[in-house]
């Protein structure tokens, strides 16, 4: 449970093929890590859009992710920018794209973080008509 934002913000929101802007309540937030068999963990989250809120989320993951051991992954919607995703020692990004929104995209919201030393690199995946946000994906031996 990463919580939320007492507060929302006005975003540009496209309902019934329009682009408008709509006050969004922020809403809670979560990430679910994935043991795998192969000895990887893989951490999934949706960050809040608030980045004073966000970022203390990616840090809360983490230091959550340090209890899996080295071979873990950090991934999603972090509302973070390429520019504000705050690297700390050990870590680094895979994916260094632009993905929202789909249909020009401007930022990158969407990361996949390793630790240091780890050899990944990222996919190419075609746009998808399902999001408002590219998808992403990477390589990780």
């Amino acid at each position: 449970d990463l919580g939320s934002s007492p507060m929302g913000l006005p975003l540009l929101n496209a309902r019934n093929g329009r682009r408008q802007l709509s006050y969004i309540p922020d809403e809670p937030h979560q990430a679910i890590a994935a043991e795998l068999e192969n000895g990887w963990t893989i951490i999934a989250t949706h960050l809040s859009f608030i980045a004073p809120v966000a970022i203390p989320q990616l840090s809360r993951l983490r230091l959550w992710a340090h209890h899996f051991g080295h071979r873990t992954v950090i991934m999603g919607d972090m509302n973070l920018t390429r520019f504000r995703i705050p690297l700390r020692p050990g870590w680094k990004s895979i994916v260094n794209e632009s993905t929202y929104p789909s249909w020009r995209p401007l930022v990158q919201f969407d990361h996949i973080l390793v630790r240091k030393g780890i050899d990944a690199s990222p996919l190419a995946l075609p746009p998808s008509a399902i999001s408002d946000h590219l998808p992403t994906a990477a390589t990780i031996p």
